[in-house]
This record gives structure tokens, sequence and C-alpha cells, in this order.
């Protein structure tokens, strides 16, 4: 494979040969799931994605129905699994905006999909059908996941994808070159956004979750004694006393301002949250919310 943004190939390819294997010419590789052309447009990857899809969502039609189909929330967690997880798997590679009718076609899948699992009409507004299925829309979460990509890697040492981003850095020193940089590769944009700024990121070798011990991530508190204590007035020293192991060498952080000298408190971290049990829910259900 050749990568050039030429409408035309050179008329010399050279033959490479591999333990007396000839590799032939191709204009599209599969590679790690993604289809990788010459060009690096990604309508070949795409559109591979978009005929996958397809094939979903009459999977979908088939199991959903008004009287005796699928429930919604059911048909919503295939709609995550099958559709959703191909059209965001490379979507931190390819940039879409130059790509506008194969990103169309990516997002009426999407409305598709939605309406098939809420039983919706074809006039129902676009904005109803995301709100309704808490579901953003697709440029939104391809620019969350491209910087979550680009943010977990430069906290870890020597990730092969920040090193790759830090060597198209003096290449686009010139204002021309980095701006035509952060339209090609996304992931380039937030890197390039937040230079100058990685000194505050905290860096380790490996995920942190792992520099730790697995039993310290498991945390072994008996709540019965609590739950059936008859006193009310005594649960917080209750609480202290069956977890002083725990908070052994440990540092304790108070969120709702109430150990500050100035008892200080934004009300911003006074959130309410209303949970909507779905239709079928039966009452061990909704106590069992509650409890939680």
């Amino acid at each position: 494979m050749i990568f050039s943004r030429r409408r035309t190939l050179p008329l010399f390819i050279p033959d490479i040969v591999i333990n007396s294997d000839s590799i032939s010419y191709s204009e599209v590789v599969k590679f790690l799931g993604i289809f990788i052309d010459s060009k690096l447009s990604g309508k070949p990857h795409f559109t591979h994605v978009i005929t996958k899809c397809r094939r979903a969502l009459n999977i979908m039609s088939a199991l959903a129905g008004v009287w005796w189909g699928a429930h919604p929330q059911h048909l919503m967690m295939i709609f995550k699994g099958i559709i959703r997880s191909n059209i965001d798997y490379g979507c931190q590679i390819f940039q879409l905006s130059g790509n506008l009718t194969i990103f169309e076609k990516l997002q009426r899948l999407q409305y598709k999909a939605i309406r098939i699992d809420y039983g919706y009409r074809h006039s129902t507004p676009i904005n109803v059908l995301l709100d309704e299925a808490k579901e953003p829309p697709l440029h939104y979460r391809f620019n969350y996941l491209t910087a979550k990509l680009v943010l977990k890697n430069i906290a870890q040492e020597f990730s092969p994808v920040t090193i790759g981003l830090d060597e198209l850095i003096p290449l686009a020193r010139s204002p021309r070159n980095c701006e035509k940089a952060c339209k090609i590769i996304p992931s380039f944009r937030y890197c390039h956004a937040i230079i100058g700024k990685t000194s505050k990121i905290h860096h380790t070798v490996s995920l942190p979750v792992f520099s730790h011990s697995f039993l310290s991530l498991i945390h072994n508190i008996q709540y019965t004694p609590l739950l059936f204590h008859s006193d009310i007035q005594n649960v917080n020293s209750l609480f202290l006393e069956c977890t002083k192991d725990l908070r052994k060498d440990a540092i304790t952080f108070y969120t709702d301002g109430s150990k500050d000298d100035s008892g200080f408190v934004s009300q911003r971290r006074y959130i309410f949250a209303r949970i909507k049990d779905p239709g079928h829910a039966q009452i061990a259900y909704g106590d069992h919310h509650f409890l939680c």
C-alpha cells in the first residue's frame, strides 16, 4: 500500500518480496478491524460499518413490536452493544468533516435504531429521539471518545499513541500546517490543545488501578449492624467503629464543606436525582432503588 492523497498513483509500484513471498499491492488493508485505504479517508471502513449496522437493524426490527416485542430498554442494550460499538470504533482515527455523506448515513442509522427501539414515527423530531433515548449526537460522542483516548494515553508513560502524536508536533509548527493537521487527525487536535498543560496530569507507567494491591480495591464492610440498629442517634459513631480498620492511615475527604472553617458549601454540590422505574417493575424493584 502506498499512502498518497494524489488522484493518480505513480506509474512505478515497487515489488516487495519477504521470504520468497511476493507482497501484492492493495488499496485497502484491514488491520485490527479497521479498513485502511491509501488516502486515509476512512470511506472503506465506514462503508463496511454501515453495511454491518444495517444487518443489525434488521435483527432489531424483528425483535421490536408494540404488543409482543422486546422492551425498549433491552433493545437499547442491543443497539449499544452491536450498532453503536461498531460506529464508535475508529472514530479517533478518521476525520468525518470531509465525509459528510458517510457521516449523515451514520446519523440516520442512529436515528432509525432509536425509532425502532421506542416505536416512534418518522415525523418525530430528532431532538426528541435523542432526549428520550439519552443519546448524544454522534459528533459530540466522537469528540468525547477522542479526548478520552488522548488524555488516557498522555497519563500513561511511554504510550505509543503519545509518542506518535509528539512526532507530529514539529511537522505542524506553522499555523497553516497546524490547522491542516487538526482537521485531518482528530487525536492531534486535542493533543495540540493541551500542549503545555501535560505537567499537571498525573503520569504512571501502567494504569493507576494496577499500582495498588487487589485487596485494597475490595471493601468488606458489614452493613448489617447499621441497618438493624435500634438507636438511630448513634448511627454515626457505629459507622465510624465499623470502618475504623479501613480508615486507618487513610486521608478523609469531606465533600460537603462541613469541616471547612468558613462553612461554605457550593450549591452545585446538591444534586437531586429522580429515578423513574420502568412500567414493568415490581414493588421490590422500587424498594431496592430506594435503599441503594
